[in-house]
This record gives structure tokens, C-alpha cells and sequence, in this order.
């Protein structure tokens, strides 16, 4: 188990994905990335994985706004930490923010549709709004590559 800081980062297939988790390891975080979502199994093993090997998940980056990712994310992401839905559907984020007021767990909307390099300063922002600095030891990396669900 560690103290560094972890994101978990969906759909990083596509440009937008790839500048989002690029912009959070340049931050100073570990990321987990997955790059096909919809699958509940698939999703919950990559948390397992990260959670045991790391001790946990502070911010989730939600490319598209799955539904499993967001319920997943809802139940594991710990205390402090950040949920930021990437999409065009604010009904996720508006339930989200709602319910983890009172677990000190910030949640954002970034709409989809603006450049990777600025919807990747949008998350940037937001999760750093929450997630203090990683100390000058910790070597940020990607730390789990999945396929299709």
C-alpha cells in the first residue's frame, strides 16, 4: 500500500483521453487507465486491482459518462477525493454531486465537445481543486493498461 495519489481514468483510446491521464501524470498523480467501459466486471477488477496494489482511488475521470463508472467511482473513490464526469449529460454529475456532499467527495461536469487539451486543463483544475500535490519521491506513471470490456 502507498500514499500517492491515483486517478482512474475511462476511454483513453481516443486524443481526449489520452491528454486527460498525460495532463493528470504531469500533475504528479498515478493513473489507471481503461479504455473501454460498460462492463460492471471489468471495472470493478481494475478498481480491485488499483486499490490493493495502491490503497485506493482519489479522482475518476469519466469519459463519456458511463452509468457503471459512475456507480462504481460513488462507492470507491476515497474520501477528499474528485469525480469528474466528462460529458453531454449533466443528469450524472448533478445525482452524484448530491449524494457524496456529505463524504467531502467534490464532483464536476466538464461538457464534452472542446478540445482534448482544454477538456485535459478542465480536469486538471478540478481535480487539483481537491487532490493536494504528490510528494517530490513519488514517480507518477500509468499504473494499469485494460482492453475491451
Amino acid at each position: 500500500m502507498t500514499s500517492q495519489r491515483v486517478a482512474l481514468v475511462t476511454g483513453v483510446s481516443g486524443d481526449l483521453g489520452r491528454s486527460v491521464s498525460d495532463r493528470l501524470v504531469a500533475d504528479g498523480l498515478s493513473v489507471a487507465v481503461i479504455e473501454t467501459v460498460g462492463n460492471r466486471r471489468l471495472v470493478a477488477a481494475i478498481f480491485d486491482q488499483v486499490e490493493q496494489d495502491y490503497g485506493g482511488v482519489d479522482v475518476v475521470v469519466d469519459i463519456g459518462g458511463d452509468v457503471v463508472v459512475a456507480q462504481l467511482a460513488a462507492a470507491r473513490v476515497r474520501i477528499g477525493g474528485a469525480i469528474v464526469e466528462v460529458s453531454t449529460y449533466p443528469a450524472v454529475a448533478m445525482l452524484l454531486a448530491r449524494e457524496l456532499r456529505d463524504l467531502d467527495i467534490t464532483v464536476s461536469l466538464v461538457f464534452a465537445g472542446a478540445a482534448p487539451t482544454d477538456v485535459a486543463e478542465m480536469v486538471s483544475f478540478f481535480s487539483k481543486s481537491r487532490i493536494a500535490r504528490t510528494s517530490a519521491a513519488h514517480e507518477p506513471r500509468r499504473i494499469v493498461a485494460q482492453g475491451s470490456a
